[in-house]
């Protein structure tokens, strides 16, 4: 997981006086994407999902939420789920966490990711991030769980 250059130039200035007033947001968004994001988050609309029932994960920003920063690791402590799938999404490799819910949105981006396991989300798949688990590659929870696959008729 690397700092997005947005969180990067807000963190600097935050810490050497330039921007006292910035401060953590009560609400983080996750999303998914189909490749590599780039830092500045230009691509996100070429590889953030749309459509089929795919919106960016709502997540609150509280310490029952995140675990405590561990030589540089942060893993969320609680599981995050996705709606359902309503048309296959196609296969996942990373993710982001931004401070805005707009899916193709460039701006805000906080984090980015590439996962450990490329997860290919199929119609009425739920995907999921597990809780409490350091992915290494990610350095945040990356397993993405089908909690359960309806039938059509459903």
């Amino acid at each position: 997981m690397a700092l997005a250059d947005y969180s990067r130039e807000k963190i600097l200035n935050h810490l050497f006086g330039n921007d006292p007033s910035w401060v953590s947001q009560s609400t983080y968004y996750i999303g998914l994407a189909r490749g590599t994001i780039q830092n500045d988050g230009n691509n996100i609309p070429d590889v953030e999902f749309s459509g089929g029932g795919y919106e960016r994960k709502a997540y609150s920003n509280t310490v029952s939420n995140w675990t405590n920063s561990s030589s540089g690791v942060v893993t969320n402590s609680s599981v995050v789920s996705w709606n359902q799938a309503t048309s296959s999404w196609g296969t996942t490799t990373h993710f982001f966490i931004a401070n805005n819910s707009t899916v193709g949105e460039t701006s805000g981006l906080i984090v980015i990711g590439q996962l450990s396991k490329t997860k290919t989300i199929s119609l009425y798949d739920y995907p999921a991030f597990s809780a409490n688990r350091d992915r290494k590659s990610t350095r945040l929870n990356s397993s993405h769980i089908p909690l359960s696959r309806m039938p059509s008729s459903a």
